[in-house]
């Protein structure tokens, strides 16, 4: 490895960080993928603990051959304005630069479109405006993994490629302010049944009747998060197939529907949460559903803030896993409580 030499950090770009922050890097020798040489290794912990200095040492890195690279940067202070330094780097398959402030990197999309070996995609908190709605080349279908959660695309229509994705396990668009879906989309969540995770939080386009209605079809759906979505229409109907949900949350909606009782296979949920609705029924059935698993593995449950009756079941404290019970405020009913049991009353 050629000697270390000094070189100015504005004239490195993001290039630099490529090296500096990998928390690995591999190299593809021969088809199988080795841990860099030690040498290389300190020398990305130099760079990486020097990164805030106006120089920096920079050895000579196998950059071109990069396939996992994390860049995220917690302390809110790097940026670039371009991602034209990624272009190069065709066989990169793992990417997070979540937290590093994109505003002015308008070339993001289409410069990620032709890193067409990507595998996961991190882009969340990076002050990303623009989402294109019709872009003429995606080439993002290997994807696993996409997140671009917390950025500001208030007020823009999902677009139609998302639903391209179909090879996705995991969509994470959480507070993005979107607002609607595009009129000229085809498809929905029926066509892309290998998601296990999706985090849709705080953005109006989930409440489509269409987008709600295609949850039925995400069998393999192990997450799900609605909350703040301005949903007004019934939801736990359309979850009857989903038997394998572990984590649901609709809370802050305005759903007005009635517990049913096909709600989806109860003894996997370790999180159920439905406060802040209009949900109505009989908390003891609900409860007492939980009582009869065998082995059941809920952890937390939240139901204030809605229109629930009935009564808490005294065979509540085999839930052994439970730690946070919410059921403060139900509006306009009545819950007594009659048993000896421990439990969080969370405000």
């Amino acid at each position: 490895m050629k000697a270390l030499k000094l070189v100015p950090l504005s004239c490195l770009c993001f290039l630099v960080l490529v090296s500096s922050l990998c928390s690995i890097c591999f190299c593809n020798q021969n088809s199988d993928p080795v841990l860099c040489v030690p040498i290389e290794r300190s020398a990305l912990m130099d760079l990486k603990n020097n990164l805030t200095k106006p120089y920096i040492f920079l050895g000579r890195q196998r950059l071109l051959q990069l396939v996992w690279c994390d860049l995220h940067d917690d302390g809110d202070s790097l940026h670039s304005k371009s991602l034209k330094w990624l272009k190069n780097l065709k066989g990169l398959r793992q990417l997070d630069i979540s937290y590093i402030d994109l505003a002015k990197a308008l070339d993001w999309f289409s410069v990620i479109s032709n890193l067409t070996s990507l595998l996961e995609l991190h882009f969340s908190h990076c002050g990303l405006n623009r989402l294109p709605s019709n872009p003429t080349k995606v080439s993002l279908t290997s994807l696993i993994v996409l997140d671009l959660s917390n950025n500001y695309f208030d007020g823009m229509l999902l677009p139609g490629w998302i639903f391209r994705l179909h090879n996705l396990a995991s969509l994470d668009l959480s507070y993005c302010g979107i607002s609607g879906v595009n009129p000229e989309t085809h498809g929905g969540f029926h066509s892309m049944p290998s998601l296990r995770t999706l985090r849709v939080s705080g953005n109006n386009f989930m409440n489509s009747l269409s987008l709600l209605n295609g949850l039925s079809s995400l069998s393999n759906l192990r997450v799900l998060d609605v909350s703040s979505c301005d949903i007004y229409s019934p939801i736990l109907g359309n979850l009857h197939n989903l038997s394998l949900i572990e984590y649901l949350d609709l809370s802050l909606n305005f759903i007005v529907e009635e517990i049913p009782k096909s709600l989806s296979n109860l003894c996997n949920f370790t999180t159920l949460n439905l406060e802040y609705n209009s949900f109505s029924g009989n908390v003891s059935e609900l409860l007492e559903r939980f009582c009869e698993c065998e082995s059941p593995k809920l952890e937390s449950l939240a139901l204030g803030d809605n229109y629930l009756i009935g009564h808490l079941p005294e065979r509540l404290e085999q839930l052994k896993n439970l730690v946070s019970f919410k059921i403060s405020s139900f509006l306009y009913s009545t819950v007594s409580v009659n048993m000896n049991f421990t439990f969080f009353d969370e405000e």
